[in-house]
C-alpha cells in the first residue's frame, strides 16, 4: 500500500510504501517480527518531562503524529484535535513534547501517569515502566486486536513488551526522541 505524506512544514510530500503484516493471526510471533525489526531488544520508558495545561473546549491541539526521515519531519496525521466538553469536564490535560507535538490525556488516566515535578512551571514527569522495545526496519502496517490499522514508517520503535498477546504500539522516531529514553544495554533475544 502506498501512502502519501506532507512534510510539517507543508512544503513538500513524501511517498512510501508500506508491507502489511499480520501481527493477529501468525502462529510464531517472533518469527514474524524477526522479519521486520533489527533483532535489537533494549528497554524503553517514557522518562522526558513535559509541560501541561488544562484541556479548554473548542481549543485544538497539535496531536498529528510525526516521523523524521533523511533530516525532514513528515505527517502520518493530519487532523488536529479539536477538545470537545466531555474532555474539558473529565479535567483532561493536554501534554507538550518539546517538538511542537501534543497529546490529550484524560484527567483520571492523567493522574495515573504523571507526577508533578515543578509547579511554578507546571512541568511533569511520567511514571512508567522499562518496557521492551526494537526499530522497525521497513514501513509496515498492521491491524490491532481492537481494529485499528497502524502504519510504523521505518525506525520506528515497536513496543514487543506484550508481542505474546498480541498487544503491541509504535512509537515513532520522531516522539522517541522527545518522550522516551532508553535503560540499560541491547540484547539480541526476546527472551
Amino acid at each position: 500500500m502506498i501512502r502519501e505524506f506532507k512534510s510539517l512544514d507543508g512544503i513538500s510530500t513524501l511517498k512510501l510504501e508500506f508491507s502489511k503484516v499480520d501481527l493477529l493471526g501468525t502462529e510464531n510471533i517472533k518469527e514474524t517480527l524477526s522479519d521486520i525489526i533489527d533483532g535489537n531488544i533494549f528497554y524503553a520508558k517514557k522518562d522526558i518531562s513535559v509541560y501541561v495545561s488544562n484541556a479548554r473546549q473548542r481549543e485544538s491541539i497539535d496531536s498529528r503524529q510525526r516521523f523524521s526521515l533523511n533530516g525532514k519531519v513528515y505527517l502520518l496525521t493530519e487532523e488536529k484535535y479539536k477538545v470537545t466538553e466531555m474532555d474539558e469536564e473529565a479535567y483532561s490535560k493536554v501534554i507538550h513534547y518539546t517538538d511542537g507535538q501534543e497529546a490529550l490525556v484524560k484527567g483520571g488516566r492523567f493522574d495515573q501517569d504523571y507526577e508533578l515535578e515543578v509547579k511554578d512551571w507546571d512541568l511533569f514527569k511520567p511514571i512508567d515502566t522499562p518496557k521492551k522495545f526494537s526499530t522497525i526496519t521497513k514501513n509496515v502496517y498492521f491491524k490491532t486486536p481492537w481494529g485499528e490499522r497502524v502504519f510504523a514508517p521505518k525506525g520506528s520503535k515497536i513496543c514487543i513488551e506484550y508481542a505474546e498477546t498480541r498487544d503491541f504500539f509504535i512509537v515513532t522516531n520522531s516522539l522517541f526522541k522527545v518522550a522516551y529514553q532508553k535503560m540499560g544495554d541491547t540484547y539480541k533475544s526476546f527472551d
